[in-house]
C-alpha cells in the first residue's frame, strides 16, 4: 500500500508541469498567424497534439527554417513556419519558438521575441 502511495505521488509530480506546458504553447500560437498558404515544419516527430493544436499537417523531424523553405520552394506557400519544440512528456510538445517566414515580403519574424535585442 505504501508503494502504491509513493508511486502515485511520483506520476502526479511528473506530469504537474504538463498544463502549463500547454497553456505556454496556446500563448505562443496566439501570435501566430497562419493562415491557408502556411507551410508547417517541425524539428520533431510529429504525432496528435501538436497536429490538433495548429489544426493542420505538418511536416516533421525538420532540421531548421531553411529545410522548410526547401520543402515549400515549388508550391504555391504565402510563409514558412518552423516549430521548434521539446518533447518533455511522450505525449505533448513544448514549443521552445515559432519562427515565421513571409515568403512575399521576405521577411522573418520569431515568437516569442527574442526582448534583449
Amino acid at each position: 500500500m505504501i508503494q502504491n502511495i509513493y508511486t502515485y505521488d511520483y506520476i502526479i509530480k511528473k506530469y504537474a508541469s504538463m498544463e502549463k506546458i500547454h497553456n505556454n504553447n496556446i500563448g505562443i500560437i496566439d501570435f501566430v498567424n497562419i493562415d491557408k498558404k502556411s507551410i508547417l515544419c517541425a524539428n520533431t516527430n510529429v504525432r496528435g497534439y501538436i497536429n490538433f493544436l495548429f489544426n493542420r499537417s505538418i511536416y516533421e523531424n525538420i532540421e531548421n527554417i531553411e529545410k522548410c523553405k526547401t520543402i515549400s520552394k515549388d508550391k504555391d506557400i504565402e510563409s514558412v513556419i518552423f516549430i521548434h519544440t521539446e518533447r518533455p512528456f511522450t505525449d505533448i510538445h513544448e514549443i521552445l519558438k515559432i519562427v515565421v517566414h513571409n515568403k512575399n515580403s521576405n521577411t522573418t519574424k520569431t515568437y516569442p521575441e527574442d526582448k534583449t535585442k
